[in-house]
């Protein structure tokens, strides 16, 4: 998830595009890689 992140310039839809997945899917998988701070 990393890598396919930082490839895609930290772009959250073009890391969806990427993987073949939704950006809310590429959210949760961030936040759950702690790479993205998840809601308060």
């Amino acid at each position: 998830m990393r890598e396919a992140f930082a490839h895609c310039g930290f772009n959250q839809l073009r890391t969806a595009e990427l993987l073949g997945i939704t950006r809310n899917a590429v959210r949760t998988l961030l936040v759950n890689h702690g790479l993205l701070k998840g809601r308060a």
